[in-house]
């Protein structure tokens, strides 16, 4: 009899251990639903700041760091564009772009496309000869939206010493454009696939570090290609795959390869942006009752 009781009570202590490591398993897969997304603003440390020409404004970064958390908390894909979330707008706007035709500004066109590389050596002599020919060509793949040629709405146009004299030194301030131009490797809607930017939550390129979408300044009557623009100073590169402007300031703002989202500061005396803000993507776990 006392057997039967023992072997009765030990049932009894293994049921209710079983019980309650299963209720704990079933609490956790009930509350943690999984990870959230987010980024971080992370401030340049000491020698950074040495090297930079521009100082950091704590209240672009903050407010532009609010306004990607906004979005990533709510697991959007952010690879291709950041919205800006409503309570931002009134400090944060997108700078639009306007398409131009190629046809109408040849010389544009061609001296930017030698300097990208988009124009093959061995067809750049053929190109000078006869440009409309050259143009008419590859005039489909940008008005299809595979490239972009065109300029950032800002008026009224920046004005910068954006020309030198023979002897080197900066002629008198000018009005000048920022044009972008490169495979539209931005867009989800590029009708070829290779270039086509793919919605995804955190990295962007599946395929480089880097956009092939990058900056140029040009004459105001767009007539002239001025020269790259310096979209880094610290590392030399013309990479611009957004504008920005905050707090009435503007910006490049470019994803990376790696999970880091960028602003670089314009200033136009000499024009060239300096990276102000680096954000760094993250991963936080969720839990709900």
């Amino acid at each position: 009899m006392a057997n039967k009781l023992h072997g009765a009570i030990m049932r009894s202590k293994h049921h209710n251990y079983y019980t309650a490591l299963i209720a704990f398993v079933c609490l956790l897969t009930y509350t943690h639903l999984g990870w959230a997304d987010n980024y971080t603003w992370v401030p340049r440390n000491a020698a950074e700041e040495e090297q930079r020409l521009l100082p950091v404004d704590p209240t672009i970064c903050k407010v532009y760091e609010q306004n990607l958390r906004y979005f990533a908390q709510q697991n959007v894909p952010m690879s291709c564009e950041r919205p800006i979330a409503p309570q931002f707008k009134d400090r944060i706007q997108a700078i639009e772009w306007e398409n131009l035709d190629p046809a109408r500004y040849p010389a544009l066109f061609l001296a930017i496309a030698a300097k990208r590389n988009y124009l093959p050596p061995q067809q750049i002599e053929a190109a000078k000869k006869d440009p409309q020919a050259w143009i008419a060509s590859v005039k489909d793949d940008f008005a299809t939206g595979i490239n972009v040629f065109r300029r950032a709405m800002i008026e009224p146009p920046l004005v910068g010493e954006v020309r030198r004299g023979k002897d080197g030194r900066s002629l008198p301030a000018a009005p000048f454009w920022i044009i972008q131009f490169g495979y539209n490797d931005m867009s989800p809607d590029n009708p070829d696939e290779f270039w086509r930017c793919k919605p995804k939550r955190g990295e962007r390129l599946q395929y480089s570090m880097s956009s092939s979408l990058h900056l140029y300044l040009a004459s105001e009557d767009l007539s002239e290609l001025l020269e790259k623009f310096s979209a880094d100073v610290t590392h030399p590169s013309s990479e611009g795959q957004h504008l920005r402007r905050i707090d009435g300031r503007l910006f490049i703002e470019n994803i990376f390869g790696d999970d880091w989202i960028s602003l670089s500061e314009i200033v136009t005396e000499p024009p060239l942006a300096d990276a102000v803000c680096n954000f760094k993507f993250t991963k936080t776990p969720t839990r709900s009752k």
